[in-house]
């Protein structure tokens, strides 16, 4: 199932063999989304138990293209789109191909964006982690990382990789994680990590000798939701990263603060905790010791870390 994601070439570039095959849906017209963006089913790994169906962002369009319905209200509705096409572009990493964008404006006014994309056949890895054996789950945890480290890598060639938050023309508000941004409205927008520290120390309310530092390391393409319901383990064998709907430019600590607040929202079991640093090349102790350091319990941050910031 895991062998051929090692053959994913080491030097980051798009190969030919994850082009998607063409599929009827790139030459749709907007009248016919719409007509089966209205009659379509939902993806059934995007239900969540207690929410109806027909509130599900992710709808069956065909047997080879799904669509992602991105609400106006979303701090940067366009920004999933472009990350994608600048992570197909630039990395090996397996994601879903987008096969168009629009906008549609409804008769209430409401604007909704569509990304129609590949579906992608498989299983969740939060749906069979547990089953695998644990060589398993570190070949799984080894390839993850290897997105994470491209993702750093390729992140030099965006040329406002400055501007933290959401990819786009303009400054975007700064969304995502709970355990960095806070349960209220999104930050931002900021015009370089300077800023971006600073707002963020102002909502945690940190006072001085307890406050994140800016770092003199260029901020990074994070995805921003790594865990186990966002990667797929595709029938052709490759290991598949989905939902990029909290994506930015940001710290390189922010991609482990990130995870963790992911594992603990799942319930994720011990193994997939344990997974975390390798993943993110590093557990980002010192962000956690001052953002979150006593919650969930499943992360036991190294005693001199919260000795240093008073939270011991």
């Amino acid at each position: 199932m895991l062998a051929s994601s090692f053959a994913t070439p080491r030097n980051g570039s798009r190969q030919t063999k994850f082009q998607s095959p063409l599929s009827e849906a790139d030459s749709w017209t907007r009248r016919e989304i719409y007509h089966r963006v209205d009659s379509s089913a939902p993806h059934p790994d995007s239900i969540f138990e207690g929410i109806s169906p027909d509130c599900s962002l992710v709808r069956i369009l065909s047997p080879d293209t799904i669509v992602k319905v991105i609400p106006s209200i979303q701090p940067a509705m366009h920004s999933e789109a472009r990350t994608l096409q600048f992570v197909w572009s630039h990395t090996s990493i397996p994601v879903p191909k987008i096969r168009q964008y629009i906008v549609r404006k409804q008769q209430n006014g409401r604007i909704t964006g569509y990304i129609l994309m590949e579906h992608i056949k498989g299983t969740r890895l939060d749906r069979i982690w547990s089953s695998l054996s644990p060589l398993q789950q570190f070949l799984v945890a080894w390839i993850l990382r290897g997105y994470v480290l491209q993702l750093r890598k390729a992140s030099a060639a965006y040329a406002r990789r400055h501007v933290p938050g959401p990819m786009g023309d303009t400054p975007k508000k700064c969304h995502g994680c709970y355990s960095i941004f806070g349960i209220y409205a999104p930050l931002g927008p900021f015009q370089s990590s300077k800023e971006l520290i600073a707002g963020l120390n102002k909502r945690h309310r940190f006072g001085p000798g307890r406050q994140l530092e800016d770092s003199p390391e260029p901020m990074v393409l994070t995805h921003g939701d790594i865990c186990a319901r966002n990667v797929i383990l595709g029938n052709d064998g490759k290991v598949w990263l989905v939902d990029w709907g909290m994506s930015g430019f940001y710290p390189q600590w922010c991609e482990s603060i990130a995870m963790m607040a992911a594992a603990d929202g799942d319930r994720a079991p011990m193994s997939w905790w344990k997974s975390i640093p390798l993943i993110c090349s590093g557990a980002a102790w010192k962000e956690k010791a001052l953002l979150d350091p006593l919650f969930p319990p499943q992360v036991k941050i190294p005693f001199q870390y919260l000795l240093a910031h008073g939270a011991a």
